[in-house]
Formats: structure tokens, C-alpha cells, sequence
């Protein structure tokens, strides 16, 4: 995974989102219908936890949460804004993320793992499904499109469907993305169950700008019972 941009984006104070994502909330309340928790309360695991800002709807929610983030000034930002964090949080690569025993009723990402290459990702996916408990969910926000008008900018190609060193466009200098389509989006979670699959396009308009499609994949899998 190229993450040494995204150092550079958190320690220059860019990307200090403060804000739930309302996609994530709306898919939590959607699909928490199907989760049969063990406890009164549910155990999330978030890779790619940015500067915290998902941590207040799971503490809403009185959520067992953890976290893990490349970006030490990321998770530095984090535990500042929220001290309870110290311990929950875990600075490393999360495309290298080790099996654990199947402690977690959620996993999410909104917007990280998009930015792994294809095996990378089958590797997250594989150890997020062994760290789910049955009938786990995984919660994945902005998994990026084939249909986004930057796949096709000039780039370099890392696989057939990751890119980076963007020259123009929306990706400039958060190194790679990766862009998928349907068929690639349920392969990945072949061995979930698929609850939903939805694609998101949004066409920007600019009097002075050429036409840009924002297009990305939202998609709630359940492990196995």
C-alpha cells in the first residue's frame, strides 16, 4: 500500500475531517437489524480511522470501539481530540492485518481500503471476514468506480485496476486508488453474504470547468451464521 502521502496529508493538517460520515450511519441503521450480539453493545473495528471523526456515532451507540490507522499524526490527532483512545487505537498498515479470533461484530472503512492494490485488498477482506463474528457485518463506504471520471486520467499503474501519481483531478498526491466494478466488488466478499451493493454518481457542474463524475460503491456484508 502507498501510504507515505497520507503522512504528509494528516501532518500538514489536511483531510482533519471532524464529522461522521452519513453513509455509514444511515448503512449502521439500515442493516444493525441483523446483528446478534453476544453483549448489550457491539465490538467495531475500523481500518483507515483517519482523525476519529466516525468515533463519536460509535460512542454514541456505547460501541466497543478500535481502531487502526497508518498515520501516526493521524492517530496522534485522534487521541488528542478523544484521550480515551489511547489504547484503541493502533498505528500501523492495515493491508497487512493479521487474522485475529472472531472478536468483532463490525468492521467499517469509508474511503481506505479503496486506496489498496487488488491483492492487498483480498488479503484485508479475507482477515476482516476471520475477525467477524458470525453474523458479523462489514461496512464498507466510497470503494471507488470504475466509473469515476479519474480512472482514465494520466497515471501511473500499479495492477490492472490500482492507479497513483495522479496529474490531475481529485487523487492528485493521496498516492494509489484502486477502482472497481461490480463483478470485482462480489468477488471480494464472495464469501459473505452480500445485503446490499449500491453505486454512487454524482456529476459536477462548473461554468468554468470540464464535467466531473464522482463515482464509488457502498456495500454491507454479513459473515456467515
Amino acid at each position: 500500500m502507498a501510504i507515505n502521502e497520507w503522512e504528509m496529508t494528516y501532518s500538514s493538517g489536511k483531510h482533519a475531517n471532524s464529522w461522521p460520515w452519513s453513509d455509514l450511519v444511515s448503512l449502521y441503521f439500515r442493516y444493525c437489524k441483523f446483528l446478534v450480539l453476544q453483549d448489550s453493545y457491539p465490538k467495531v473495528l475500523e481500518l483507515g480511522s483517519g482523525t476519529g471523526n466516525n468515533y463519536p456515532f460509535w460512542r454514541s451507540l456505547g460501541a466497543d470501539y478500535f481502531g487502526i490507522e497508518f498515520s501516526a499524526s493521524a492517530v496522534a490527532i485522534s487521541i488528542d481530540r478523544f484521550p480515551e483512545l489511547q489504547n484503541r487505537l493502533q498505528t500501523g498498515d492495515f493491508s497487512t492485518l493479521e487474522s485475529t479470533s472472531e472478536c468483532f461484530d463490525i468492521i467499517c472503512d469509508r474511503a481506505s481500503v479503496t486506496h489498496c492494490s487488488n491483492l492487498d485488498t483480498q488479503k484485508v477482506i479475507l482477515s476482516s471476514l476471520n475477525s467477524l463474528k458470525r453474523g458479523g457485518l462489514y461496512l464498507g463506504v466510497d470503494w471507488f468506480s470504475k466509473n469515476h471520471s479519474d480512472y482514465c486520467t494520466p497515471s501511473t499503474h500499479i495492477d490492472a485496476n490500482t492507479r497513483s501519481d495522479f496529474m490531475n483531478g481529485q487523487f492528485v498526491g493521496i498516492g494509489q486508488v484502486h477502482f472497481a466494478n461490480r463483478e470485482e466488488m462480489l468477488g471480494i466478499f464472495k464469501d459473505f453474504e452480500i445485503l446490499e451493493l449500491t453505486e454512487k454518481i454524482v456529476t459536477s457542474h462548473y461554468p468554468d470547468k470540464d464535467t466531473h463524475q464522482f463515482a464509488s460503491w457502498n456495500i454491507v456484508a454479513r459473515k456467515p451464521l
